[in-house]
C-alpha cells in the first residue's frame, strides 16, 4: 500500500471491454474514471472503437460531479480508455482497471497544457489527502 499526498490525484480507470479481446471489429465499452476515494467523481461512458476511426464516447450514464467542458471530459475519458487498452494488450487481455498514483502528471503528459491546468483543478477538489491505493 503507497501512500499517496493530495499533489498527486490518485485516478483508477476500469473498463466493460465490448467483446472478445482479440476481436478487431467495432465495440462499445463502458468506461469508468474516478478520484480514488471519491465516488462522486465517478464518470461513466460508452466508448465506440473501430479499427479505423479513433476512439469517441456515445454517451454517459454518469458524468460525476464537476465543472469540465463537455469536449475536455470526452478527452480525457478517450484517453482513459486508450491507457486501459494499452495496459489490456500488455497483460493480454488479463485486466480491466489501472491505477494511476499520480494522475496529476498523466494528465500533463496526455493533455495540452492548458487543458491540464482545468482538468486538474477541476478533479483536485475530489482528492483526499493521505488516501491509499491498494
Amino acid at each position: 500500500m503507497t501512500e499517496i499526498s493530495s499533489s498527486h490525484l490518485p485516478l483508477r480507470l476500469s473498463i466493460d471491454y465490448g467483446g472478445a479481446f482479440d476481436d478487431v471489429d467495432v465495440h462499445q465499452h463502458e468506461v469508468r474514471f474516478c478520484v480514488v476515494g471519491a465516488p462522486d467523481s465517478q464518470v461513466i461512458a460508452t466508448v465506440k472503437s473501430d479499427p479505423i476511426i479513433p476512439p469517441r464516447v456515445l454517451r454517459y450514464r454518469e458524468r460525476g460531479k464537476f465543472d469540465l467542458p463537455l469536449a475536455l471530459l470526452d478527452e480525457i475519458i478517450v484517453i482513459s480508455f486508450s491507457q486501459l487498452i494499452q495496459d489490456m494488450i500488455q497483460n493480454e487481455g488479463a485486466i480491466d482497471a489501472v491505477d494511476i498514483a499520480n494522475g496529476a502528471e498523466w494528465l500533463k503528459q496526455e493533455l495540452s497544457p492548458r487543458d491540464a491546468v482545468i482538468a486538474i483543478s477541476a478533479l483536485s477538489r475530489w482528492d483526499r489527502p493521505r488516501e491509499n491505493i491498494r
